[in-house]
């Protein structure tokens, strides 16, 4: 169900365009924080289960400084990027049409 840095990229974009809500997906590191939590809470009685219900927890907010990360990278570089590409290609289309 989850997908790499790149598809959340184009998922973004597409998602902006169409004016639509896209769907939380969980990255790797979230997936794996959710596997260690369930794990660590059927455990819980031991010293590994707790040391799990830590690291689980730790491995969630590194999941989720990750998607803010990818959602800054796309608003302040790739967003800009491709609006001034588009512009650019209206350009070049209006030269071409003048000459």
């Amino acid at each position: 169900q989850s997908s790499g840095s790149s598809g959340i990229n184009a998922e973004y974009g597409v998602t902006e365009k169409l004016g639509n809500e896209r769907e939380i997906r969980h990255t790797y590191t979230e997936q794996l924080g959710i596997c260690m939590l369930n794990a660590g809470s059927d455990m819980s009685s031991s010293d590994y289960g707790q040391a799990l219900l830590i690291m689980g927890d730790y491995e969630n907010r590194i999941g989720e400084s990750e998607h803010k990360m990818i959602k800054q990278a796309f608003i302040k570089f790739v967003k800009p990027f491709m609006d001034a590409a588009a512009k650019e290609g209206a350009i070049n289309n209006e030269r071409r049409t003048l000459t």
